[in-house]
């Protein structure tokens, strides 16, 4: 098993900072999600729950691509040493997550703006926006995990 020194002193709190980044994107989700919801059950157009689940699909599947990311990080890190296996595959699936988030995020917001031309209905715009910006937490946050993961892999082998 490769293994990485990090700083003295510095892992407990490498090992805090991937559990901050996966609880705070939870949280920052389940807020999000819950708008969209809440417009999509009062919305009288018909078309505004296939943009919530479009919506809803890319963000939980970026969001579990980010908390597996985040599992595999705080697994990787142990007192002052890094597993570099684990920190390196941690880095691939925040990439992946981080890719698949991009990618779907404007997929709400088109058909949203489909339902716009074609049916006239503004309030689909508007629930494309916001399922666009839930997609977009997730794929930001992805990112940064990949970013950390990718410094922890420069570890200095033991």
């Amino acid at each position: 098993m490769a293994e990485g020194q990090i700083n003295p002193g510095s892992g407990r709190r490498v090992r805090a900072t991937y559990i901050v980044i996966g609880a705070g994107t939870l949280i920052a989700t389940a807020f999000m999600f819950s708008l969209p919801v809440y417009f999509s059950a009062t919305d009288p157009a018909d078309a505004s729950p296939s943009i919530v689940a479009l919506g809803i699909a890319a963000a939980s599947v970026t969001l579990a691509f980010l908390l597996a990311a985040v599992v595999q990080g705080v697994l990787a890190v142990g007192n002052d040493r890094v597993d570099l296996p684990r920190v390196r595959a941690s880095a691939r699936i925040a990439r992946i997550g981080g890719y698949i988030g991009w990618c779907g995020a404007p997929t709400p917001l088109v058909l949203g703006t489909l339902l716009y031309f074609v049916a006239d209905d503004g309030f689909g715009v508007m629930l494309g926006l916001i399922c666009t910006v839930c997609c977009l937490i997730p794929a930001w946050v992805s990112g940064t995990t990949f970013r950390l993961a990718t410094r922890l892999s420069h570890a200095r082998p033991t």
